[in-house]
């Protein structure tokens, strides 16, 4: 601490964390906060003051916190046994364990940030979600627990068949999590391996992302950050945008000033240089996302090549990508030609929205599917090379093999898709936006058996009565 500053109540913060009020990094920011109040003013609040100015807790909150302290062992602790307290948490997160309302069933995913698991609710154990808990706790800054917390805002009010689905935003125990619909399927890194897709099997995969883009672009919303590990693909060859924690509202300005936002290897030009010469960040830059994608199908490997980010990242703002046919000669000119223009330096060069580049896809698919009426050959070579890198993660011990209850849940889930899919093709292919509420669970208050208000039981025996004294008085004008 600084000369003359007391040390904090981090015994209080212990608590504040116990009742999922911060977590560890949000609580380290706010003994920073503090440290900084002092050597700038030579002003000393409680830790608890500074909670409640920081907005992490109200005035009620911390009057409880206190009652907690008063009747708690009022020793003092360190931030080492916080941090160590949360470490066990973490250690706690394995196949077979419980958090909070979930039972985690296998490790699906793992990041310096964060862990994705595939995670049943322990009151619907048929209901399979995929689990994502930010543990970066002791490196996690305030702005990555924000960025944790803007991608579940983005995604959940949206409902598309190619964006997934939010379930639940939380924490337990310290830790941030979301809880969001599993997908069935590979991500397009896995796909590709290091053997290029076909030009047709590649164009229909990002017709399908494109589609997804285009849905968000529609609310105002830019993804920022596409590339082939934030899109899935499913067994029936629907495209899946998953990573929406760069993702921005386009009439707002993320930062001031030059810097840097998104993927090196995929960013475009006014992303790898904010507040530079290439304008702002608009749709064209999704399509530039998109291209870059795209590129990577049909090369397996990057548009640009560094030994630096920094080298990287000039190559995308002074030289153009290598030419595709260099790496892929059986890519068709025209295919090859829509991706380059997705990857031109300047907006007003490339297709200004994903939905102009969706109609180039189509002239282009239509000269490669010029023998194959429907493109019915080009989805069935698709289908297998989707369930060939289903097999080969399997097989390579990445992802663990699925339980049984998984797979009835997953069958289950399938033919669900398929319902809702062609119920939604009579209303709307294009998706919309949800309240951000749960739906209610059959048993929980608020729940109806047919999704309608049910009639009062008293307006039903009033009624009951009303009847039967209609009965006994025809009764009696017929005896008189």
């Amino acid at each position: 601490m600084s000369e003359g500053l007391s040390e904090p109540n981090l015994r209080l913060g212990l608590l504040a964390i116990r009742n999922e009020f911060v977590n560890l990094s949000e609580l380290k920011h706010c003994v920073d906060v503090r440290k900084k109040l002092f050597e700038k003013s030579k002003q000393e609040l409680d830790l608890g003051d500074v909670l409640v100015q920081q907005r992490y807790l109200t005035p009620q909150d911390l009057e409880y916190l206190h009652m907690q302290l008063a009747a708690a062992d009022a020793s003092p602790i360190d931030l080492a046994t916080i941090e160590a307290e949360f470490d066990r948490h973490v250690a706690e997160l394995k196949p077979g364990s419980d958090f909070g309302a979930y039972k985690i069933e296998e490790e699906i995913g793992r990041g310096g940030m964060g862990i994705v698991f595939r995670a049943t609710r322990l009151d619907d154990p048929e209901e399979a979600c995929a689990l994502k808990i930010l543990i970066g706790g002791k490196d996690a800054t305030v702005r990555d627990i924000e960025r944790f917390k803007k991608e579940a805002t983005v995604m959940a009010p949206l409902l598309h068949n190619g964006i997934v689905k939010i379930l639940e935003v939380g924490r337990h125990k310290g830790l941030d999590f979301i809880a969001m619909e599993f997908i069935e399927g590979v991500s397009l890194k896995e796909l590709v391996g290091e053997k290029p897709l076909g030009d047709d099997m590649a164009l229909m995969v990002i017709r399908s992302a494109a589609e997804a883009v285009s849905f968000m672009h529609s609310h105002g919303i830019i993804h920022r950050d596409i590339k082939p590990e934030n899109i899935m693909v499913r067994p029936d060859g629907s495209a899946v945008l998953m990573d929406f924690g760069l993702a921005g509202w386009d009439k707002i300005e993320v930062l001031a000033g030059r810097g840097s936002i998104g993927t090196p290897m995929y960013q475009p030009p006014e992303q790898a240089d904010v507040g530079g010469p290439f304008g702002k960040i608009s749709e064209a830059s999704d399509v530039y996302g998109l291209g870059a994608t795209l590129y990577y199908l049909l090369t397996a490997r990057h548009p640009f090549l560094g030994k630096s980010v920094q080298e990287v990242r000039q190559k995308i703002k002074t030289t153009p990508p290598d030419p595709i046919g260099a790496s892929n000669q059986k890519v068709h000119a025209a295919a090859e030609a829509l991706c380059l223009r997705c990857l031109k330096k300047r907006q007003g060069e490339r297709f200004a929205t994903p939905r102009e580049l969706i109609e180039n896809i189509d002239k282009v698919l239509g000269i490669l599917l010029a023998g194959d009426p429907g493109g019915r050959e080009a989805r069935k070579q698709a289908l297998r090379r989707i369930g060939a890198a289903a097999r080969r993660r399997s097989e390579s011990g990445a992802v663990p093999r699925r339980s049984e209850v998984g797979k009835r849940v997953e069958g289950r889930k399938t033919e669900a898709r398929a319902a809702a899919v062609k119920g939604a093709a009579k209303s709307s292919a294009k998706g919309k936006v949800l309240p951000t509420q749960r739906r209610p669970r059959p048993g929980r208050p608020g729940a109806a058996d047919d999704g309608q208000p049910g009639v009062p039981p008293a307006l039903i025996i009033a009624g009951v009565c009303v009847l039967l004294a209609l009965i006994l008085g025809g009764v009696l004008l017929l005896k008189k």
